[in-house]
């Protein structure tokens, strides 16, 4: 019999345990869209950050980290029946790292100064590097392409260390060194290059190699989150500028050429996703009067308002499609404590190969 997490948190060891579903649908105030709210609000629930992928390749499933009482649980949550199961737990698991490897076979995570992986479907778990306490991690993990690295940024002085590992082998690389604090680092799916934004709100792109990095020239601002391209040959970054006067807008920039272009102006988006390729686009709104989550049409550059996500902090929610485009997770605090929202898009957009 499955355990609700009032009678879990009693247990001394939920690994492999079943969680009663706790999914609620209600129709949102803005829109009278439907929107289902996946966990309870009783307990602080959280996806991980991108580049980490919290969103099953099928797209009907998602990992996320609650915390219940002094424990932090990583769960695997089925949308259609909103069950649980719980893959982990301990009180060191950050909830920003943990991620899923291409394949859906591994979850990697940050515990404490361990960085661990574990089998999804059998649970087998290992330790795959002890981190420097001196040098803790800056930014949430990127897992590759390939199913078997993961990049990582650690602080190292006033700035960061770029590094990677491979699941099962003694190896740590560094690639790249940064001056700056590195917020955000993400390694392109289909070429040798990755790309980290620092704190300050640049880009920088650089060879795994190690080859010479360089800074990606963009109009007077600050970037606040960027994506690669399905195809790699482009990034997509949501550009704060400079003026305060002018809106936040996503820009794409060609890695070869370097060309630059305006792809849209938003509702002063504070965080966004591309759909899987690049014809639409979500983002959460900062704005105090209208704090929704939008779609954005790349073709027609139309905005249309979801749902609310009622959360003082628009950054935190970090919405992301499913991998079809045919839906989209967010995080919010609307109903109290952050709690996963889901609110279906297959009336507004067309459906993606996943």
């Amino acid at each position: 019999m499955a355990l609700a997490p009032a009678a879990l948190a009693a247990q001394p060891d939920r690994k492999g345990q079943a969680m009663a579903a706790r999914k609620t649908r209600f129709l949102d105030r803005a829109t009278e869209f439907a929107v289902t709210r996946l966990t309870s609000p009783e307990h602080e629930s959280w996806l991980p950050l991108s580049p980490g992928r919290g969103v099953s390749r099928r797209g009907d499933a998602a990992l996320a980290t609650t915390r219940i009482e002094d424990q932090r649980l990583l769960r695997w949550l089925e949308f259609g029946s909103g069950a649980g199961k719980v893959l982990a737990e301990s009180p060191g698991f950050d909830p920003f790292t943990a991620a899923l490897t291409s394949d859906d076979r591994w979850i990697i995570a940050a515990d404490g100064v361990r960085l661990v992986a574990f089998q999804r479907q059998n649970l087998r778990q290992s330790t795959v590097a002890e981190l420097d306490p001196a040098k803790p991690l800056c930014a949430p993990l990127a897992p590759s392409a390939d199913r078997v690295t993961v990049f990582l940024a650690q602080s190292s002085g006033g700035g960061s260390e770029i590094r990677s590992l491979r699941l099962g082998q003694d190896r740590n690389l560094v690639h790249h060194e940064s001056a700056e604090p590195v917020d955000e680092l993400a390694p392109n799916p289909r070429r040798a290059l990755i790309a980290w934004r620092t704190r300050s709100g640049s880009v920088w792109i650089g060879g795994l190699d190690g080859s010479k990095s360089r800074k990606i020239e963009t109009p007077g601002g600050r970037v606040l989150q960027f994506h690669w391209t399905a195809g790699g040959q482009s990034i997509l970054y949501l550009l704060e500028p400079a003026d305060s006067t002018k809106l936040v807008e996503i820009r794409e920039q060609q890695v070869d050429s370097r060309g630059d272009e305006h792809v849209a102006k938003t509702s002063q988006f504070a965080s966004f996703a591309p759909n899987a390729d690049a014809s639409a686009f979500v983002g959460a709104s900062r704005s105090k009067a209208s704090p929704h989550i939008l779609l954005l049409l790349r073709k027609t550059m139309r905005e249309m308002t979801l749902c609310e996500h009622g959360d003082d902090n628009a950054a935190s929610c970090r919405p992301v499609f499913t991998p079809d485009s045919q839906s989209v997770l967010f995080t919010s605090s609307m109903h109290a404590k952050p709690a996963l929202y889901l609110v279906g898009v297959e009336k507004l957009i067309e459906k993606t190969p996943s």
